[in-house]
Parts: structure tokens; sequence; C-alpha cells
């Protein structure tokens, strides 16, 4: 009978210790993995170095598309930020590289805020190229690639399909798109930008500028355009083109992608 006892109160102790292991060790091992992510806040453009990185564990169903791996730290440490990196941002594919890779010279990357989209189908995905219209009026403002979606948060929006599946596979998203970052130049830019104004002020005249506010996006004006949009648009973005600056902004921009 004491040895039966005895028996009990090893079983009992082993079945602790090993739901304590579960719980502390086992359950992350099985169902996280290690990724990279930025140890601190890393600007775009700049060198994202070893000493910006750390290894951290993430639950397999919530790592992003392209996430980057322990194995990769070498090679990430050389290379540049495209984006603005926030502290513990898990770091993927589309966010490093080498400083203005995959993009042509006179290009960059410029966002479209979610206040000037109408409205863009959900199978959209970074690397595609899409049309840009100008609603109501159904002008094209241009054809360009998609270089970054966002959510509400301005985390990266990805699917979970492989690169280049077909369109009507792409059923997954990891978020519901919100701004729209594009490649394009400031002159492509600024063309949107004034059309944000309004369909009646499509081209900003040099007379009607006041300071902190957008230059107009001429030939001639593109370079400081570009300036002060690099400076953060100081004077922020006049969507609407009426005078109540408590007006909402109309969405105007259609985004229709190749298929």
């Amino acid at each position: 009978m004491k040895k039966k006892t005895i028996a009990g109160m090893v079983i009992m102790v082993l079945s602790i210790a090993a739901m304590i292991f579960w719980e502390v060790s086992a359950r992350e091992m099985l169902t996280t993995e290690e990724i990279l992510a930025a140890s601190r806040p890393i600007e775009k453009g700049t060198r994202v170095g070893a000493d910006r990185l750390k290894i951290m564990r993430a639950e397999r169903d919530r790592i992003p598309e392209g996430a980057l791996r322990p194995g990769d730290m070498d090679q990430a440490a050389g290379m540049t930020a495209l984006v603005d990196i926030r502290e513990n941002m898990p770091l993927t594919r589309d966010l490093i590289g080498e400083e203005n890779e995959g993009i042509g010279e006179g290009l960059s990357i410029y966002s479209l805020p979610p206040e000037w989209i109408a409205s863009r189908p959900a199978m959209l995905r970074a690397g595609d190229r899409a049309k840009f219209y100008a609603l109501p009026e159904k002008e094209l403002l241009g054809e360009f690639e998609i270089a970054f979606l966002r959510d509400s948060g301005e985390i990266a929006v990805t699917g979970d399909e492989e690169k280049g599946s077909d369109v009507l596979l792409r059923n997954s998203a990891g978020g519901i798109i919100s701004s729209v970052e594009i490649i394009c130049g400031a002159e492509d830019f600024f063309r949107i930008y004034d059309r944000s104004l309004g369909p009646e002020k499509a081209n900003i005249n040099e007379e009607e500028q006041t300071e902190g506010t957008a230059p107009e996006a001429g030939e001639e004006g593109a370079g400081a355009a570009e300036e002060w949009y690099r400076a953060g648009a100081p004077g922020g973005y006049p969507y609407s083109g009426s005078d109540d600056e408590n007006e909402e902004p109309a969405p105007f921009i259609l985004i229709v992608p190749e298929v």
C-alpha cells in the first residue's frame, strides 16, 4: 500500500512538472518561431546595422510574409531601411534592401493617404501594377507599381498566397488596406496631389500658393515639391478644394490593378 502511495505521488509530481514544462517552454517552441526584429526605431534611408537588430519569437500564424530569420542577420545588417521601421517590428524582405533597390532613377516611394482613395480591391498586393483614375471625371492619373500597402495601424498588409499567384486566388490578407504607397516621380505624385484639391483646381497657380502649402507640381516645381513632401508636408494636405477647413475630403482615386 505504501509503495502504491509513493508511486502515485511520483506520477503526480511528474505530471505537474510536465505541465509546467509545457506551459513554460514546449508550447512556445511548438507554436512560435524565431524571426528578426528591430531592436530600436530605424529611420528610412538608415543603414540597419547589427546593433539595430534582435531575435524574437512570434506566433507562427502572425509572422508576416517574407519575414527574415536569424540566419539572415549578417545579410540584413548591411542593408538600408526602405521605410521607417518601428521598434519591435518584424523585419521582412520588403522593408530593407539596397538603397533604391528596384526603384528607377528619378523615382521614389510616395504614400497616397486613405482620404484620397475611393475604391481599391482587397486582392491588391505589393508588387502589383495598377492604373489610377480620378473620379468622377474618370481621368487616368497614371499607371504605377504598388510599393507597400498599410492598414490603419501602419502595419504592412500581405496575403498568404504565393507571390505571383492568380489574383482570383487572393482570398486572404493580413489586414484591411488603408493607405497605398506607389513608386513614381515627383511630377506624377504632385499631379495626383493637385487633383486632391478638387477637379476645378487640378493645377495650382504660383500666385495662389501660400507659405506652408505644397509647391506647384509643374516641371520646374517638381524638385521643390519633392523637398516639401520629404519635409513632412508642412501645412498638411489640403485634400478638398473647398475653403471650409472642416469639410471632410472627398475620396477620388479608383485603383484598377492589372490582371
